[in-house]
């Protein structure tokens, strides 16, 4: 695939951050911050190479254009992470003015309607503002270093930790959108490495047994959480409870298909079969049907990132709305764990080692039955629009991850939330035992 005149130069050049002439004391404090500082630039230097071969996999009309009307053209979420970081650490961590104020209104989310968001900034302009904020992040790391500027969101590097997540989870969603495109559309990068989790081929389910009782549920670390994962409470699971050791495969769910699962509402909640009708859904958003435009084949295919291919038994099965996991779990007769069955099984799979336990956490988001809810005693930070404003009982906690989730958002105690009817997100569902 070549790439047309509107981006001038390849995504995948890194962008070069100068180190600062300026010498750091040698008070222990400072070193301290020195070498915290020297670690948050490596780390979102890595991010960031990401962010720079994600985009390398579409060309500019396919980064400008709407892959999904639900969801922001790719090229809108490459300015948005700039836009924000410049704002957070620069403008409010820093004090500083990060230029480009033209610009804060199309990369809102809260006053530019998805429809909108193609009147944007061309590519070159957007690439040479990001290498200007990583350079004068760079700076104001070296004056914290110094102990020449304070803030309590710099204390022990937080806003950096903030918006390298932040640009995580917008990768995640350009590579959700980008794996709707037929392959015809998208070349892998040189340096692509990444691959989805392979599951052991399974026709049944596979439980793996949890004691009730309390644990401490969310985040108590001093490491970097995002609010809606603290503080850290008892939480109680009041009965023993069994999970699938797997998430549920593509082959399991192609049963509930032969089945005639989405032609019976027996399976389905009422909310979830008139979306199913509304919606005109015959199988989960990323299967190909038989005998289509996209499937000339007389069977189900999937699209995978970078290719069509037949239904495997070795994955986990991707792109269901919670209508659709829940109608899945009634035919089999399982149910969707609560949140706090998913992170207590979780963290005790962690804490295992030689007792067999969950399998393939991180290979697809999971939905659970529980809604998108403070923890006792929630305060929201650094600001109310991360989670507050989705705490309304029509968003569901999905837990785990997906092959698209970068590793440092891999933790037991992150939560993921979608309305119940999306299914473009990597979502499937690792049941729960109906005793």
């Amino acid at each position: 695939m070549t790439h047309s005149p509107n981006s001038p130069r390849p995504f995948a050049s890194p962008l070069r951050i100068d180190p600062s002439p300026m010498s750091v004391p040698t008070h222990p404090a400072c070193l301290a911050r020195s070498a915290r500082a020297a670690e948050l630039i490596a780390r979102r230097q890595l991010v960031r190479a990401r962010t720079l071969a994600i985009l390398e996999i579409v060309d500019s009309s396919d980064r400008l254009g709407q892959i999904h009307p639900d969801f922001s053209p790719i090229r809108w979420h490459w300015g948005h992470l700039i836009v924000y970081e410049a704002h957070w650490v620069l403008r409010v961590a820093g004090g500083l003015d990060p230029g480009r104020d033209e610009w804060n209104h199309a990369f809102d989310p809260r006053h530019t309607a998805k429809a909108d968001r193609v009147h944007l900034p061309d590519e070159t302009t957007l690439f040479d503002y990001a290498q200007q904020v990583d350079q004068r992040i760079a700076d104001l790391l070296d004056r914290w270093s110094a102990g020449t500027v304070t803030s309590p969101l710099l204390e022990n590097g937080y806003i950096l930790d903030l918006v390298r997540e932040h640009e995580c989870q917008h990768q995640e969603i350009m590579l959700m959108l980008i794996a709707l495109l037929p392959p015809n559309r998208k070349t892998r990068p040189a340096s692509w490495s990444e691959a989805p989790t392979i599951l052991t081929p399974q026709d049944r389910f596979d439980w793996v047994e949890f004691p009730g009782g309390s644990f401490l549920q969310g985040d108590s670390s001093k490491s970097f959480a995002w609010d809606n994962e603290r503080p850290a409470h008892e939480a109680t699971v009041p009965c023993p409870f069994a999970l699938a050791r797997q998430p549920v495969s593509e082959s399991l769910y192609a049963a509930f298909l032969e089945d005639d699962g989405y032609q019976r509402p027996e399976f389905w909640s009422a909310e979830g079969w008139r979306w199913r009708d509304a919606a005109h859904v015959i199988g989960p958003a990323r299967w190909l049907p038989p005998n289509s435009p996209s499937n000339p084949s007389l069977t189900w295919w999937v699209r995978d990132l970078f290719e069509d291919r037949p239904l495997r038994p070795d994955r986990p099965v991707v792109g269901l709305s919670k209508h659709e996991a829940e109608a899945f779990a009634r035919w089999a007769g399982v149910r969707l764990p609560t949140e706090s069955e998913w992170e207590g099984a979780a963290r005790r799979t962690d804490l295992r080692s030689n007792q067999p336990g969950l399998e393939a956490l991180g290979a697809v988001w999971e939905w659970t039955a529980s809604p998108f809810a403070p923890y006792p005693g929630f305060q929201p930070y650094p600001y109310e629009g991360y989670s507050q404003a989705w705490f309304d009982h029509r968003h569901f906690v999905l837990r785990g991850g997906s092959w698209a989730t970068h590793p440092d958002l891999l933790r037991p105690s992150f939560r993921n939330w979608y309305q119940p009817e999306v299914r473009q997100a990597l979502s499937g569902l690792r049941p729960a035992r109906l005793d």
